[in-house]
């Protein structure tokens, strides 16, 4: 298990490294270019930059996903705090945690650290894309027998603009991948809800 460990963290490292470094510098690059380029080569320089820049954000959750020091509660709430603060200020939004039942130094397994964090990235992306709020808040609940997380926003509920479809079928599916419950409420804003046995 401890060497399994090690060739995970070192992976991680190493992705890191080599192929965030030619990432950025891609992104880098195309973004001088366009500084000196026509207004056709500009839109192409723009979106290389754009999808650099995209490219680099899944790299960064795969490289978490991978890094087997990163196998705590703590690390996986850490993770989330971190990507919601920085979506969410484009609309103004703010993040509340509530912490409950909760012991963060305690491992998680890493499929299922991995499948919660999307979707929890889900959720975000669908509340940025439909609500009408400015805060969000996150309670997360943690057992010897169970994970809970709970995402509500403050927002006006509009049952036509929850959800694009494909979102909500991705978190059911995740949830069921790591043998997990999810449900969602339109009560006082839109809210989705995972249960996950340890």
């Amino acid at each position: 298990i401890e060497e399994a460990q090690q060739f995970r963290s070192k992976l991680s490292s190493n992705l890191h490294d080599e192929v965030g470094s030619v990432l950025s510098n891609l992104s880098l690059q195309s973004q001088i270019a366009s500084l000196s380029a026509t207004a056709e080569q500009k839109e192409e320089l723009d979106s290389i930059a754009v999808m650099s820049q995209e490219a680099m954000d899944n790299l960064r959750d795969t490289v978490w996903a991978i890094d087997a020091r990163k196998d705590k509660y703590e690390n996986l709430v850490d993770r989330m705090i971190e990507y919601a603060e920085r979506s969410l200020r484009y609309k103004d939004m703010s993040l509340v945690l509530q912490k409950n039942q909760w012991d963060g130094q305690t491992a998680i397994d890493p499929e299922k650290r991995q499948n919660i964090y999307l979707i929890f990235k889900e959720a975000i992306a669908n509340i940025i894309k439909h609500s009408t709020g400015d805060q969000v808040i996150l309670s997360v609940d943690q057992s010897s027998t169970h994970f809970k997380m709970s995402i509500h926003d403050d927002g006006t509920p509009d049952p036509d603009q929850v959800s694009d479809g494909s979102g909500l079928g991705n978190m059911k599916m995740r949830a069921e991948s790591i043998g997990g419950r999810l449900s969602t409420s339109q009560q006082d804003g839109f809210a989705v809800s995972l249960e996950v046995a340890v």
